[in-house]
């Protein structure tokens, strides 16, 4: 099991201004958005997850790491990618 407390710093207004001690790092956020991308891509890296106010508790999958200086989290998501006509599609919907 692992932990992140405080995993939503970015969206407490304390937080959010320039001179916080936080105002040059990456949001916890975008994290969490992919581990829940992994969650649903297999139960292999991440079994389970669950999110709250102040905490987040991740239960690992398990599938172990090889080489853990080398893992990226990225590689480990299945995404679904849209058709380029369909992409073209899209964003002419954005656009107008």
């Amino acid at each position: 099991m692992y932990i992140i407390e405080d995993w939503a710093w970015a969206h407490w207004q304390e937080f959010q201004g320039p001179d916080s001690i936080f105002a040059d790092q990456t949001e916890p956020t975008k994290l969490l958005c992919e581990l829940v991308e992994a969650v649903g891509t297999s139960e292999a890296m991440v079994a389970s997850m669950t999110v709250m106010r102040g905490l987040v508790v991740i239960e690992r999958g398990a599938e172990s790491v090889e080489h853990p200086g080398a893992f990226v989290l990225d590689q480990c998501i299945s995404r679904r990618r849209p058709s380029p006509g369909r992409l073209r599609r899209w964003v002419g919907t954005l656009v107008r």
